[in-house]
């Protein structure tokens, strides 16, 4: 009746079917309790299983963390274990007025908040410790006593990830892991190119300086032997500290493939690492590869 009275004409006509519309009518009371920008709140209210954030809240950060927008988990959190009203619980469901700090549905989505913030950091799994770790480290408001042992009882509200036998991983790196092991094996197992080239010759353009002694001599061999392994696998892995010659043995890569009328690209994973890569084949008068970041080769 309070909010009734504030419409007039057809826009009272539509709040009262809305109102009649119960299930709509809560879940539109519930988001409105998230701070959600305007397409979050429209993209969740088009989704066919938009009302499962009645009985769970936290399905809006679990469901769109792969969207173009997603929600939060804080957004959520924030508003369920931030201070709020004794009788203030508009939209929400008797088990969500007063839940304990380790609910089981918000311990799940912190899992899976933990995971994906590993991610960001490099780690495609975590072993539980970190896991309950980060956890605990996520909440704005009281954080959950973690246990060792608590995510076995959780697995079924953990579809999105797969357990391991050293630790837990989100489900679409456990499919791109295989995936990607799948073409390497694939690789490995065909053809091996056959590329003839002149490695020290290739090397001695990449420096473009001549030898200054003994130790650079053997500096360059290792980089020749290095260069002929990389040129005759189908997939090798060139690893070492920074200032130890990787790009040069790339350089050197270059003016052996590319004027034979092979293509050579270079992918980061970042526009900043692309960036730096270029860079490094600034000065560089040979042949230049291409240089991309992973994300617009996929595109």
């Amino acid at each position: 009746k309070t909010l009734a009275h504030r419409f007039r004409g057809l826009a009272a006509t539509r709040l009262a079917a809305l109102i009649k519309d119960t299930k709509r009518y809560r879940l539109l009371q519930l988001l409105s309790r998230f701070n959600l920008t305007k397409q979050q709140a429209q993209e969740w209210l088009a989704r066919p299983d938009a009302a499962d954030a009645l009985d769970d809240p936290y399905q809006l950060f679990i469901r769109t963390r792969d969207s173009a927008e997603p929600v939060a988990f804080d957004a959520i959190d924030r508003t369920i274990y931030g201070t709020r009203p004794a009788d203030d619980d508009i939209g929400f469901t008797d088990a969500w007025a007063n839940p304990p700090p380790d609910e089981p549905r918000r311990v799940a989505a912190l899992v899976l908040a933990a995971l994906e913030a590993g991610k960001l950091d490099g780690h495609t799994w975590l072993p539980e410790g970190a896991i309950l770790e980060r956890a605990a480290e996520i909440p704005e408001q009281k954080p959950p006593q973690l246990r060792a042992g608590d995510l076995k009882f959780l697995k079924e509200a953990l579809p999105q990830t797969r357990e391991l036998d050293h630790g837990w991983q989100l489900d679409y790196l456990h499919d791109a892991e295989a995936c990607i092991r799948g073409e390497v094996a694939r690789r490995l197992q065909g053809k091996q190119p056959t590329v003839a080239i002149d490695a020290e010759a290739a090397l001695a353009a990449a420096i473009d300086k001549p030898v200054t002694g003994e130790r650079d001599l053997a500096a360059r061999l290792e980089k020749a032997t290095a260069l002929r392994i990389v040129s005759s696998r189908a997939i090798s892995t060139l690893d070492g500290p920074a200032g130890c010659g990787k790009t040069t043995l790339v350089k050197a890569l270059a003016i052996s493939l590319i004027p034979a009328g092979g293509r050579m690209l270079c992918l980061a994973p970042t526009g900043k690492a692309r960036v730096q890569m270029e860079r490094a084949f600034q000065a560089f008068t040979g042949p230049r590869p291409d240089f991309k970041t992973v994300h617009s080769f996929l595109q």
